[in-house]
């Protein structure tokens, strides 16, 4: 349970033994957990790491324990710190992204004149009917000029059409007469009816 808050198992078997008797020195800590004096070391090493531990005053080459209410406490307000300058970041994160989507949003805009908006390349349409369902709440009609659509489009159009048609919103293509030919696209505007 305290690894959670940075404590390894041997650490805090250590620290539980040294609770229990504080004066224990380390040869006689590592017998009475069964371990090695490298092993017990290792888990007093990691204590005065995190400040669980203090060397003795009394028993020289002995460790004593900090009261877990202090060091423990201690050991929270530090994850404490941790996270709250994480959920900063996760802030100033989103402040960015709103600006750059702000900026791209703003780019979109200026390039479209007038009631027109000219598209250039496959990438600027499939953002802008991602965009375009995203938004649509009653119909969205497009013409899909070309005849028969690849494969990998139509999937992609599919899940889009889907998220609209959960909103129950209205679908329309326009398709060249030669998808008839095309099985994939003749199936995929059957199943929009």
């Amino acid at each position: 349970m305290l690894s959670e808050i940075g404590l390894g198992s041997d650490a805090e078997c250590a620290y539980r033994m040294l609770l229990k008797e504080p004066s224990v020195p380390t040869q006689a800590l590592a017998e009475q957990l069964g371990w090695t004096v490298d092993r017990a070391c290792g888990a007093l090493d990691e204590l005065v790491d995190l400040s669980l531990v203090r060397a003795s005053r009394e028993n020289r080459g002995s460790a004593r324990p900090v009261d877990p209410e202090l060091g423990l406490r201690a050991l929270i307000q530090s994850q404490e710190m941790e996270l709250l300058k994480l959920q900063q970041n996760i802030s100033q994160s989103k402040i960015a992204v709103a600006r750059l989507v702000a900026e791209y949003r703003e780019g979109e805009r200026s390039a479209a004149s007038g009631a027109v908006e000219v598209l250039r390349g496959m990438d600027a349409v499939q953002s802008c009917v991602e965009r375009a369902g995203r938004e649509c709440l009653e119909e969205i009609e497009m013409f899909v000029p070309g005849g028969a659509q690849p494969g990998g489009a139509l999937q992609i159009a599919r899940s889009l059409d889907l998220l609209l048609l959960e909103r129950s919103a209205r679908i329309k293509y326009v398709y060249l007469d030669s998808i008839r030919n095309d099985r994939p696209t003749s199936a995929y505007a059957h199943w929009l009816r």
